[in-house]
C-alpha cells in the first residue's frame, strides 16, 4: 500500500504521461489565435478564390459569379435598420439562382450582434451603419462560404452557410465551430478548432472534415490552475469521450 501511494507522490511531483491505446493519434493541438493557419494545404488553397468580406449597408444583390465563376448564384441582403441598439442590419438575405429565389433565410432569431455603426474611410471614421458578410472556406473544399458574428460573450462566435456544389446552394453549418488550423493529410483534413474557455483552462476539439459534414474526433484541454497553479494540466479525449492521454507539467 505505501508503495502505490509513492508511486502518486511521484507522479503528482514529476509528471505523468498516460494513454490508454499506444496506436492511438494524439493529436498536436495549436495554440488560441486570431488568424487561422494552414498546413499542407496548398494545392486547395491555390483553388479558392481570394475575395474581402463583403460590407452591407443598404438592400443589396451580390452576383456571387463575380467572386467565383463556379457559384451560379445571387445573394440578395435584406437590410432594414432603426436604431444603434437593437438594429442587426441585414434581417435575411436570399438565394437567387435563374433569377428566381430558392430560399430565404430570416435572420433576427439568429443573430444578436447589432449592426456596426462605424467604418473607416480614406483614414477617418465616418458614421454608416453597416453589416460585415464573411467570406471564407470554411470546409476546405475550396469554395467560400459565408458567415455573420452571431453574438459576442467571452468572446465571439460566427454562423456560417456553406456552399454545397452538388446542390449548387448554400447551407447552414450547425457546428458553429471556430478554426485555428487546417491540417491536410494524404488520407484526411483535419480542423483545430477552439471551443470555450475559463479562467484557468480552455477547450480545444479536432474534427475530419467530410463533403458536407465534420466527424469529431479528438479534444484537448489546457489548465493552467491545476494543483495550486504549480502545473499545467493537458487531457485528450477521444471521439468516445475517453480520456487517451493526461500530461501534468510543472511550470
Amino acid at each position: 500500500m505505501k508503495s502505490h501511494y509513492l508511486l502518486f507522490i511521484l507522479i503528482i511531483i514529476y509528471g505523468y504521461t498516460s494513454a490508454q491505446n499506444d496506436t492511438t493519434e494524439i493529436l498536436d493541438f495549436p495554440p488560441y489565435s486570431n488568424e487561422v493557419s494552414y498546413s499542407g494545404c496548398e494545392e486547395i488553397l491555390a483553388k479558392t478564390p481570394s475575395a474581402e468580406d463583403l460590407v452591407i449597408y443598404s438592400d443589396s444583390v451580390i452576383e456571387f459569379q463575380n467572386i467565383d465563376p463556379r457559384v451560379p448564384l445571387k445573394l440578395k441582403f435584406n437590410w432594414v435598420y432603426k436604431d444603434f441598439f437593437t438594429s442587426i442590419g441585414v434581417e435575411s438575405f436570399e438565394i437567387i439562382k435563374d433569377n428566381q429565389s430558392i430560399d430565404k433565410i430570416d435572420l433576427k432569431d439568429l443573430i444578436h450582434m447589432e449592426a456596426a455603426n462605424y467604418i473607416e474611410e480614406n483614414g477617418e471614421m465616418i458614421l454608416r451603419p453597416q453589416k460585415t458578410i464573411y467570406l471564407t472556406d470554411l470546409n476546405l473544399d475550396s469554395f467560400l462560404d459565408i458567415g455573420m458574428t452571431e453574438g459576442c460573450g467571452r468572446s465571439c462566435h460566427n454562423i456560417y452557410w456553406y456552399y454545397d456544389p452538388i446542390k449548387q446552394t448554400f447551407q447552414r453549418d450547425y457546428t458553429s465551430y471556430r478554426p485555428i488550423k487546417y491540417e491536410c493529410q494524404d488520407d484526411k483534413i483535419i480542423v483545430y478548432t477552439y471551443a470555450d474557455w475559463m479562467q484557468w483552462y480552455s477547450i480545444y476539439n479536432a474534427y475530419i472534415i467530410h463533403q458536407d459534414s465534420l466527424e469529431f474526433y479528438q479534444s484537448f484541454e489546457f489548465n493552467a490552475g491545476y494543483q495550486g497553479e504549480k502545473y499545467y494540466l493537458h487531457i485528450y479525449e477521444n471521439a468516445m469521450g475517453d480520456t487517451i492521454k493526461i500530461d501534468t507539467i510543472p511550470k
